[in-house]
C-alpha cells in the first residue's frame, strides 16, 4: 500500500520512506514510519509529534544520551527497554490546544515511558534522514529548523558514526509483479488526464547509491563540496527514468565541507516531570494532557536547539 498509494510524489505520500528508482522501499525507513504511527496521536497535533520524533530518529546517539541521563538522575527504577515477543505501546494523546507546547522534551518522554529500546531508534535512523531530505526537496516554512537539525546530525555522525541496523530488519524490499502493474496503471491514468506522474513531484534515490551518506541529497549546502564527497559523486551513476509521458532525471545537490563543530547537548532530568500523557492502546478513554511545570527547561542545551 505504501508503495502504490503512498510513495514519494503522491498526494498523500508517506513522509520518511526511502524509495529508489527500482521502486524498492528501505526496510529501516518503513520501520521508523510504523513506529511513529504507533506512538503518535490521532489529533491535529499528529504532524507536530511526528516531526519531533523524526528529529530524534535523525540524530545519532541522541536517544541513548537521554536514556543515560534518565538512569543517572532518576530516583525511580532505572530504564529497562521492552523485550520479548509481546510489546505494549501507548499512543500519545495531545489535545489540539496543547500542540504548540510539544517539543523535544515531550517526544523523548514518549519514547522513555514506552521503554523503547535504543536499538530501535538506531534502526529507525534512515527514516529521520529521509524525513529531512524530503523537506529540503520541497517547500517548507520550517526550513531553518530542518537546517539546524541537519547540521547537528552531521556533527553527531562525526562523533558517534552511523547508527547500526538490526540485521534481521535491514535491506530493501523488492517490488512485486502485481505492484509494478498497478504503478503502470497509475501512469496510464496520469497520461489520460494529462497530469504529471508522482515521480515528477517526489524524490527517489538512485539505484545502488549510498542512501545513508553524510550529506543529504536535496539540501543545497553553502560550502564547496569536500574531496571525499566529490569522489562519491563521480562514482554515482546518473539515472533517468522514462514513463509513457515524460523523462525524469535524477540530480543531487552539492554537499559542503565537513568542518563543523561537534555539539554536546546536555539533557535535563526527565524523571521528575509528569508523564507525557500517553494513551494506552488497551484503554478506550482518553487521558487529558496536564501542562508541564514552568520550571522545566528544554532538554536540549546546545548551540543548535531542537524546536
Amino acid at each position: 500500500y505504501a508503495l502504490v498509494h503512498g510513495r514519494p510524489g503522491k498526494v498523500n505520500h508517506f513522509q520518511g520512506l526511502m524509495v529508489d528508482w527500482a521502486y524498492r522501499i528501505h526496510w529501516r525507513s518503513m520501520f521508523g514510519y510504523n513506529l511513529i504511527r504507533a506512538l503518535g496521536p490521532t489529533t491535529s497535533a499528529k504532524s507536530t509529534v511526528n516531526r519531533q520524533l523524526a528529529f530524534i530518529f535523525a540524530l545519532p546517539h541522541f536517544y541513548r544520551d537521554a536514556v543515560e541521563t534518565a538512569n543517572t538522575h532518576s530516583y525511580a527504577a532505572p530504564f529497562v527497554p521492552q523485550d520479548g515477543a509481546n510489546i505494549e505501546l501507548h499512543r500519545a494523546h495531545i489535545p489540539d490546544n496543547e500542540r504548540q507546547n510539544f517539543g523535544a522534551t515531550e517526544a523523548l518522554r514518549i519514547l522513555l515511558r514506552n521503554r523503547i529500546p535504543p536499538e530501535w531508534i538506531d534502526h529507525a535512523y534512515p527514516y529521520g534522514v529521509a524525513y529531512l531530505d524530503q523537506h529540503f526537496f520541497g517547500q517548507s516554512q520550517l526550513i531553518d529548523t530542518f537546517t539546524d537539525i541537519d547540521d547537528e546530525r552531521i556533527a553527531r555522525l562525526h562523533q558517534y558514526g552511523t547508527p547500526p541496523a538490526i540485521a534481521a530488519w535491514d535491506g530493501w524490499r523488492e517490488i512485486t509483479t502485481d505492484e509494478r502493474y498497478m504503478i503502470y496503471a497509475q501512469h496510464s491514468e496520469d497520461d489520460f488526464f494529462e497530469r504529471p506522474p508522482a515521480e515528477h513531484n517526489g524524490f527517489y534515490y538512485p539505484i545502488g547509491a549510498d542512501v545513508l551518506r553524510e550529506r543529504l541529497w536535496n539540501r543545497a549546502y553553502p560550502s564547496p563540496q569536500s574531496p571525499h564527497l566529490a569522489q562519491e559523486a563521480e562514482n554515482t551513476t546518473n539515472v533517468v527514468v522514462s514513463t509513457s509521458s515524460s523523462t525524469v532525471p535524477i540530480t543531487t545537490a552539492p554537499p559542503p565541507s565537513t568542518n563543523l563543530e561537534v555539539l554536546s547537548p546536555e539533557l535535563q532530568d526527565t524523571s521528575r516531570v509528569p508523564s507525557p500523557f500517553l494513551e494506552s492502546t488497551n484503554v478506550e478513554h482518553d487521558v487529558e494532557m496536564t501542562p508541564l511545570p514552568e520550571s522545566v527547561n528544554p532538554t536540549h542545551q546546545s548551540t543548535k536547539s531542537l524546536p
